[in-house]
Formats: C-alpha cells, structure tokens, sequence
C-alpha cells in the first residue's frame, strides 16, 4: 500500500430502486418545465427590450452604437 493511503470504507452503497409516486414525478416535472419556460420568456423579452433599446441609440437604426 502506498503512504497516505487508507483502507477502504466497509459501507456499501445500495443501488436498488427506490419507490417513487409516478403521478407525483410527472407532476414535479410537468411544474419545473413550466417555471423554467415562464424564466426564458422573461429572459426573451429582456432580450427584445435591450435590443430596441439599442436601436434607438443608434444613428442609423440597424443597431451600431452611435460614434
């Protein structure tokens, strides 16, 4: 065994399944997407709201900042 090595931990990890409501998790999922899909619509109109601000800034309307 190399210095500074430790023998390994007698615990063991179980990898057998663990029961989980089907209706609950199609439930969860169905309520993340939502949220997450409400966020990038949010970010989307940001996103537009900067950009026409942008255009307004600029002298000729296609976006350049004005020298």
């Amino acid at each position: 065994m190399r210095p500074g090595c430790t023998v390994m931990s007698e615990y063991t990890t179980h990898t057998g399944s663990v029961p989980v409501d089907e209706l609950w998790l199609r439930d969860w999922a169905q309520e993340g997407l939502a949220r997450l899909e409400q966020y990038l619509a949010r970010q989307a109109e940001f996103s537009a709201f900067l950009s026409a601000r942008g255009a307004l800034d600029s002298d000729h309307g296609d976006g350049a900042a004005a020298s």
